[in-house]
């Protein structure tokens, strides 16, 4: 399918005005979430985002955005695109949303697959597997390639049903979240959204489209459960175990640290010391969440997906809670519990949350801005805090200016 360029002025403002929002951005192939993988070098066509009117480049191009791409609108479209690459020798690359740290779904001048347009969404409350009996269950959802969370939170919980997807609702949960790490808010609960899956449809190299499980093609199921998107297959349709809605519990402590550097430093080691006495407690009881940590502030979010009033995050942060009301070394902007009936619920203060920290349509630099990294780290650190600091000393940077690590018992 050719996409006609739309060069109205209508067209122009509704760019302008949702240039920002990670949900819009998501809905083109000329736009990832960060303006980063759209361009090559010193060549792109980004618009500047706190005046959109405004461009980035004396000149207009591609970039690191395919010129022709693929609006797929049926696994065939994807079969005839391999098939075409091949005989023509034409590099590949495969897009949702472009919510991608590393920018693995903008290369130079490849022919593009767009998957977006595969959003389907179906629920089976009785499901049967390919090919294999043993596989068959219940409350199985099924998301075509291109479904964002958001939608697919919302449409599940309509069945009384959550899923194992992630933080932020503009991501698209079935391609490269669904098929690489894919921690989120029931990752402590239920464990990775990879380890959920139960089967999926692909289109392999050579345009054939298969239905596949651990059955069937047990090498492939595995590779593609944490090999990366499109990295041996290029899924259509990824089916997950689903579980039944459970009430969502945060805890949200916001502070400034007041004083000098030297004051604000040994706030910050102090919190740090009481975050690591913590963990162990926190990882038992299955709470999961963020932390940003700065040289003069700090900001938790702890998420406890749990069938009770809130209690149990209560009691397991209770610790923590009186450790940092009592502090007077800064200034508390937040140090709260909330609830909510479900994560659709919860949805909105996600939402903006993400804006806040992660915001879209922006380019994303090395420090000392910020720093884009996730470490597992083990358990005796929290019980050997000597270690800690040791680790700390060396690379404070990666402490003081990364942005959001989460935490998650499983890795613990």
């Amino acid at each position: 399918m050719i996409i006609p360029p739309t060069t109205t002025s209508a067209a122009c403002d509704v760019v302008e005005g949702n240039y920002s929002d990670s949900i819009s951005r998501g809905s083109y192939y000329g736009q990832t979430y960060w303006l980063n993988w759209e361009a090559c070098g010193i060549s792109g066509c980004s618009l500047l985002e706190p005046d959109p009117e405004k461009t980035l480049f004396s000149t207009c191009s591609p970039g690191r955005l395919a010129p022709y791409y693929v609006a797929v609108r049926n696994v065939s479209h994807i079969s005839a695109a391999l098939l075409f690459a091949q005989v023509h020798n034409i590099h590949i690359s495969i897009k949702n949303t472009g919510h991608d740290f590393f920018g693995r779904s903008a290369v130079p001048d490849p022919l593009a697959i767009w998957t977006h347009n595969l959003n389907s969404l179906d629920f089976h409350r009785n499901f049967t597997a390919s090919d294999f009996p043993s596989a068959n269950g219940q409350n199985v959802g099924e998301m075509g390639a291109g479904v964002v969370g958001g939608d697919a939170y919302r449409f599940f919980n309509l069945h009384g049903m959550d899923i194992t997807g992630g933080y932020e609702e503009s991501v698209g949960i079935a391609g490269g979240f669904g098929q690489g790490g894919s921690v989120g808010d029931f990752t402590t609960t239920y464990s990775l959204m990879v380890d959920n899956a139960v089967e999926f449809e692909v289109v392999t190299a050579g345009g054939e489209v298969r239905v596949i499980n651990e059955c069937n093609d047990a090498e492939l199921f595995w590779a593609m459960r944490g090999g990366g998107g499109g990295t041996y297959a290029v899924l259509t349709k990824f089916r997950v175990q689903l579980y039944p809605s459970l009430p969502i519990h945060t805890y949200i402590f916001v502070a400034n640290f007041t004083g000098d550097n030297t004051t604000q430093s040994q706030t910050l080691r102090d919190i740090l010391t009481a975050h690591a006495n913590n963990q162990i407690e926190w990882s038992a009881q299955l709470v999961t969440g963020s932390v940003d940590y700065y040289p003069e502030k700090v900001s938790f979010g702890a998420v406890l997906p749990y069938g009770d009033d809130g209690s149990r995050l209560k009691s397991a942060t209770a610790a923590f809670f009186q450790f940092v009301n009592n502090r007077t070394d800064m200034v508390v902007v937040d140090n709260s519990y909330a609830s909510y009936a479900t994560y659709t619920d919860y949805l909105s203060v996600s939402a903006a949350d993400a804006r806040a920290t992660e915001p879209a349509g922006i380019f994303r630099y090395s420090p000392p801005d910020s720093c884009l990294a996730i470490f597992l780290l083990p358990r005796k650190l929290s019980t050997h805090l000597s270690k800690l600091w040791s680790m700390v000393s060396k690379r404070p940077e990666l402490y003081l200016l990364s942005r959001q690590p989460k935490w998650f018992s499983k890795s613990q």
